[in-house]
């Protein structure tokens, strides 16, 4: 669970989970100081780190060198449609080989099945 709490300048807020803690803001042209991730990069965040974190497990289990390999995650909004488009850049000492099998297993990462799935909001009652 994650709570998250107004801080000073506007719109400044502190997202805690446990021990841990990150910031979120707006843009300075919405009113917030652009100090930190804004909502919609937490999201691509979420997706990417992911993805990295998928990569890494998957490449350490099967012995391979990742080197620089990293991802790139951009969220393209329309009125109707929200795309998680996604690069993975892989080190040029990757075979062809451990880029597909890293690439399929991307392909099911659990933030990815998550997000792929009908979302609903519930808004639960604070008496």
């Amino acid at each position: 669970m994650v709570r998250a709490d107004a801080q000073s300048p506007d719109f400044l807020t502190q997202l805690s989970c446990g021990d841990h803690r990150v910031f979120a803001d707006v843009a300075l042209e919405k009113g917030g100081q652009g100090s930190s991730f804004r909502p919609h990069d937490l999201l691509e965040a979420a997706f990417a780190s992911c993805l990295q974190i998928t990569m890494r497990m998957y490449a350490n289990e099967h012995e391979i060198a990742l080197g620089d390999s990293h991802i790139v995650v951009e969220l393209v909004r329309s009125d109707d449609t929200t795309t998680f488009v996604y690069e993975v850049v892989f080190d040029r000492r990757c075979s062809n080989d451990d880029r597909e099998r890293i690439l399929d297993v991307l392909s099911r990462c659990p933030v990815k099945k998550t997000l792929s799935k009908t979302i609903a909001f519930d808004l639960k009652s604070s008496d």
